[in-house]
Order: C-alpha cells, then sequence, then structure tokens
C-alpha cells in the first residue's frame, strides 16, 4: 500500500514502481479534493423493462452545481441521458427513463458526472426483458414547442405491423396521429410534429398495436412558446454620446438581450476595467442604463461592452477627451465678451515687470533730486 500524503494537491498524479532488476511500471492516480466529500449514485429500481423509468440518487456533488445522469451500455456508449442540478447539499434526485429499444442485460451503468469537477460515481443496472405481448414506448426529445417533432420509440410490437400513433391531450382528445409500421423485430420508430396551434400543458404519446389492439405510452409536454427568449438575438449596445470629457455622463443601452440581468463593463483599450455597473433586461430584450464615469478614467479610447447572463454579448467604443464634464470651456473665451476675464500670458506678465523696474528706476532719480535741492537750502 502506498498512502498519499497529507496536504497532497487535488489532481492528477502517476505512480511509478521500479524493481530490484530495473523492472518498471506505472499507473495513474487521481487525488480528490477533501473538501468535495465522496460522490455517490444509486438507482431504485437497480432493474426495469424498456419505457419504464428509474429513481436516481446520489450525493457529494457540487452544491447548485450541473449534474449528468447517463444511462450507459456494454459498448460505452449513453443511450439515455438527463441534465439535473444538485440542491445546497450536493444531493441530486432525478428520474431517468430506459429507453423502449434498450436489448436486455444486466451489463448497463447508471452514471453521475459533476460538470463543474468532472468527477464521477457509477452504479450497475439491468434492462429487463420484455414478456411476450408487453409493449413499450419512449419519446425524445419529451417536450418542446407547437410545431416541433418529437421521435417516438417503441418495442414489442406486432412485426411488420401497423401501429397508430397518436398525440393525446389531458382531455383525452386526439390532437395529432401518425400511422406507421414495425419492423421485423417488432421494434417502432414514429416522427410526431406537434399542432401548431397546440396548447401548452401535458400530453400523452400513445402507440396502439392494431392488430392487438394493446398499446404502450409516454409523457410530453409542449411549452408555451410566449416563455421563450425569442427576442434574445443578434445583441447590440450604444452608448450617447460617444464622446465625453472627464467623468461625464453616458447613457448605455442595448437589444437583443435575454431578459434579466446585464452587465455593462467599460474598459481601456487593453483591457483594463474601470467602471461596472447592471441594468434590467425587459421582457422585449432591451435595457438602458446612465451613469456617470469615474473621475479616475482619464482621455484616451475605451470599450463599452453589454453581456447578459446567457452569454450574449456586444461591445462598442467610447473615448474620453480631456475636457470636464463632455469639454464646456472657461468664460470669457470669445475675446472678453460677456464680461470675462481675459487670459494671462507670458507678454503680459513681462510689460508689468518692465513697467515694475521703470517705476524704480524714476523713483530713485526723484529721490537724488530731492536731495540735491535739499542741499543748496542748507548753504
Amino acid at each position: 500500500e502506498l498512502p498519499v500524503p497529507e496536504g497532497t494537491e487535488p489532481g492528477d498524479y502517476t505512480v511509478e514502481a521500479v524493481d530490484s532488476e530495473g523492472n518498471e511500471g506505472s499507473a495513474d492516480l487521481e487525488v480528490l479534493d477533501p473538501a468535495m466529500g465522496v460522490m455517490t449514485i444509486a438507482a431504485d429500481p437497480a432493474a426495469a423493462l424498456p419505457g419504464e423509468s428509474t429513481s436516481v440518487s446520489g450525493e457529494g456533488y457540487t452544491s447548485d452545481g450541473d449534474v449528468t445522469v447517463e444511462l450507459v451500455n456494454a459498448e460505452g456508449d449513453t443511450i439515455a441521458p438527463v441534465e439535473t442540478v444538485a440542491d445546497e447539499n450536493g444531493e441530486i434526485l432525478t428520474d431517468l427513463v430506459v429507453p423502449a429499444d434498450a436489448v436486455e442485460g444486466a451489463d448497463y451503468t447508471i452514471r453521475g458526472t459533476d460538470v463543474d469537477t468532472e468527477g464521477t460515481a457509477e452504479t450497475p443496472f439491468e434492462v429487463l426483458a420484455l414478456a411476450a405481448g408487453e409493449l413499450a414506448l419512449t419519446v425524445d426529445p419529451t417536450e418542446g414547442l407547437p410545431g416541433d417533432t418529437t421521435t417516438a420509440t417503441g418495442a414489442g410490437y406486432t412485426p411488420d405491423g401497423d401501429v397508430t400513433v397518436e398525440l393525446v391531450d389531458a382531455e383525452g382528445n386526439t390532437v395529432a396521429t401518425v400511422d406507421a409500421v414495425a419492423d421485423e423485430d417488432g421494434g417502432l420508430t414514429a416522427d410526431v410534429v406537434v399542432p401548431e396551434d397546440a396548447e401548452a400543458g401535458d400530453y400523452t404519446v400513445v402507440g396502439t398495436d392494431v392488430a392487438t389492439g394493446e398499446s404502450a405510452s409516454a409523457e410530453y409536454t409542449v411549452l408555451d412558446d410566449g416563455a421563450i427568449d425569442t427576442c434574445a438575438a443578434d445583441p447590440e449596445v450604444t452608448v450617447d454620446p460617444s464622446t465625453v470629457g472627464v467623468g461625464g455622463t453616458v447613457t448605455v443601452s442595448g437589444v437583443g438581450f435575454a431578459p434579466g440581468t446585464v452587465t455593462v463593463e467599460v474598459a481601456t483599450a487593453d483591457g483594463a476595467q474601470v467602471h461596472t455597473v447592471s441594468a434590467e433586461v425587459g421582457e422585449d430584450c432591451t435595457f438602458t442604463v446612465t451613469f456617470d464615469l469615474p473621475a479616475g478614467a482619464g482621455p484616451g479610447d475605451y470599450v463599452v461592452t453589454a453581456s447578459d447572463d446567457d452569454g450574449n454579448s456586444d461591445d462598442t467604443p467610447l473615448t474620453i477627451t480631456g475636457d470636464d464634464d463632455g469639454g464646456n470651456g472657461g468664460n470669457g473665451g470669445d475675446g472678453g465678451n460677456g464680461g470675462g476675464k481675459l487670459p494671462s500670458t507670458g507678454a503680459t506678465t513681462a510689460m508689468f515687470a518692465l513697467l515694475a523696474l521703470l517705476l524704480i528706476a524714476g523713483g530713485a532719480v526723484l529721490v537724488r533730486f530731492a536731495s540735491s535741492k535739499s542741499g543748496r537750502r542748507e548753504v
């Protein structure tokens, strides 16, 4: 046994061994993060017929993180993936439906993968054999919008026999019908198109063996097309004004962003962030936010970038000039109209200096003249 030293950083390692005769060998070793805990996964029941579901549970996953649950066959192929999210304690609980065309066998595996850490946990699973006369039916995908297509897959039908596949609403009304034929093994594949006028809600896809009258079914959900962010496309952001003085005010607007929150960032041309604000994107996929630029953002070229939580992003240039608050000049710059002060120049300063020297020299002459006259009166 080779103990892993305390404090070893999590990651991939290689264990190497060399004997006294120089023979070498190696094996890969993954050191886990103790804070993650041990990932587990279990299925209940651990065996099911095609078309049936099993409840998959697990723990040790990233808190509130994405988890992929898969049914894997003996060849390592994923035949039924399910996306779920762990709770705040890192636990998962989701249903996995065995595909109708899954071949019987005890050599299946249910695998849970933590998307953030890429860690996995596995548990064995068995696909049971359908009894004579038993049917199975599944659909993929299990939800969609009006006008979308789902594929119904079945097993156990009369070989080369006719099969009627129907989409039935919650009230039992058939809203779509497809006539199909099973293959020589009793397998079924049929595409069902959801009517354009289908209302959102829970539906059932039913596959009926015309020869025997037996049927199997699978659940399907029609989504509300009004809840889809169809306006979130081709995002575009603008800034007004596009040229502004130091510390000036700008208004950033955007269209084509996903409803929710958008982050607006002002950065230098080389990517250094100088200011960030958040704004709400409305149901019409637009936003507007007004803010003052920081006084520390000096003159130069900048980039304003807006990004939403769905990955939509766009940017636009911004120029900051050397003038304060948009470049408004000082009073009297038009030559003194309106009582403005004259500008001080180097020539004016020199003139005052020369005048002062003349005054000093003149004072000296006056003093000497007065002294002379005083002296003559005393004689």
